[in-house]
């Protein structure tokens, strides 16, 4: 049987010692959680060039390309945003908060200044 523990990638300067304290037992999922395997067509566009969404019973429109329907995916199921440290405002991806500083569109602090 194929543990978890088997998948951990060791990265030089981790340390994993201590590991059962906070991970004691055998990992699980909530009772209520409806996790499912993203089915392989989901990387691959329709006969028309256009990505579907491939979350359960999402009636969004097909998209253009992979990245906007993934951010469409982050965004709208996942929930995942990436916040300026200046002015705080959230982005969908790290790369829109570099371009949002370096265009100079970020006028606000951290510390009201």
């Amino acid at each position: 049987m194929y543990s978890w523990c088997c998948g951990v990638v060791y990265y030089p300067g981790t340390d994993l010692d201590g590991l059962e304290t906070w991970f004691w037992g055998t990992p699980h999922l909530p009772p209520l959680a409806n996790f499912q395997l993203v089915p392989s067509e989901a990387e691959h566009s329709s006969t028309e060039g256009r990505y579907r969404c491939f979350y359960p019973n999402c009636s969004s429109e097909e998209y253009k390309s992979k990245q906007y329907r993934d951010n469409h995916f982050d965004k709208i199921h996942l929930g995942v945003r990436h916040s300026c440290d200046l002015c705080l405002s959230e982005f969908m991806n790290p790369g829109s908060v570099k371009k949002h500083q370096d265009l100079g569109r970020c006028h606000g602090t951290r510390f009201g200044q």
